[in-house]
């Protein structure tokens, strides 16, 4: 595929993502998408074999860009302190001053729109959207657990990771609705101070 057949592709990709985020998958027709996209029917199932096709592409997407954003926040917070605890507060602080920086509110998530309309999409997509959030789970229990070789802390690091997935999936949905990005950064910073509070230093000997 050439560069303007990649561009023609993403272009799909993103006005698709845009439509189902604010209409849903259901709501979303492809010949809404061919018409905001600017190109014929013929251009669309050039790229995509059908609207299963499309919906899968948008989910490996979503969830490559989401992994490559929170990998490199993780990797900027290593390079700005050694100590595991730290890192991982300065995770949540960047996490929630890249945020705030938005210049608009905050599009949504694809994986809580799947998983709203999962009757729409077939097996491997269900299971695609799972393991998306699992992913992210267990990037946030590695960063706790290199906390724990250093720390003691009482509550289990399993339940760590589940509140902060679902703090962000929350904090976006509340963010949508009172139209301010302001909401998930300040929920981001009040976990961060949990997180300081649970952990504690390992006694000596």
């Amino acid at each position: 595929m050439g560069d303007k057949g990649e561009q023609t592709r993403q272009r799909i990709l993103d006005v698709s993502q845009r439509l189902i985020l604010q209409n849903g998958f259901s709501g979303t027709t492809i010949d809404e998408i061919i018409y905001e996209a600017g190109i014929t029917k013929g251009g669309f199932f050039y790229h995509f074999k059908n609207r299963n096709d499309l919906a899968r592409e948008l989910m490996v997407r979503f969830l490559e860009d989401d992994d490559r954003i929170l990998n490199e926040l993780v990797a900027r917070a290593r390079e700005l302190v050694d100590d595991p605890l730290q890192q991982v507060l300065a995770f949540l602080k960047l996490y929630a001053e890249t945020v705030e920086a938005m210049d608009e509110v905050h599009p949504g998530c694809l994986v809580a729109s799947y998983t709203y309309e999962s009757n729409q999409f077939d097996k491997e997509i269900r299971q695609l959207t799972r393991e998306g959030v699992e992913s992210w789970r267990r990037l946030f229990l590695a960063q706790f657990e290199r906390v724990q070789q250093q720390y003691d802390c009482d509550v289990p690091l399993e339940n760590l990771a589940d509140m902060l997935n679902a703090l962000l999936e929350g904090g976006i949905v509340i963010s949508r609705i009172q139209d301010s990005n302001r909401i998930l950064a300040l929920q981001m910073l009040q976990f961060r101070d949990y997180v300081r509070r649970v952990f504690r230093p390992k006694a000596a000997g």
